[in-house]
């Protein structure tokens, strides 16, 4: 006769066997879950250090041109042309055998006028509603003297 016993010690081993299997591919894809997270997070944080240098590198470049400017500046500074060119702008000194020659406003405007070049004066002496009366009711304007302090 058919022993039933047998057939059912095998089926036991069968299923044991099949939920160990399940069990592994669970633990398997769980495992390979958590570390494909782990390995993106890490990504991440790659990239957003390696932007984070990109950054700091353009500063860096940006603070070497501004230093390399400054150094080219401090060395024209200490220059004996720039000493001289602001003591005669400053102090109005004059080197020995220098002639200082001024020159009057009319004659700088004769020259101009002659060469073709006319830049119109603007004096802005008056308040605005001055020139806005006189612009209205067509009044001419009376002449102004002019206040600028290096004519003579």
């Amino acid at each position: 006769m058919f022993n039933l016993n047998k057939y059912s010690d095998n089926r036991r081993g069968v299923g044991l066997w099949s939920l160990k299997v399940k069990f592994l591919a669970i633990f398997l894809l769980a495992l390979t879950g958590f570390a494909g997270y782990h390995f993106l997070e890490t990504r991440l944080k790659q990239n957003k250090i390696s932007q984070e240098v990109a950054e700091l590198q353009e500063q860096i470049d940006e603070f070497e041109k501004k230093n390399k400017n400054l150094e080219q500046l401090s060395s024209y500074l200490q220059t004996d042309d720039f000493k001289e060119r602001e003591a005669k702008q400053k102090l109005n000194l004059v080197k020995e055998g220098e002639k200082v020659v001024i020159v009057k406003k009319e004659e700088v405007e004769k020259i101009t006028q002659k060469e073709g070049v006319f830049e119109p004066e603007v004096n802005i002496d008056r308040p605005n509603y001055y020139y806005w009366w006189y612009y209205f009711f067509g009044i001419k304007e009376p002449e102004v003297t002019s206040t600028n302090s290096y004519e003579e």
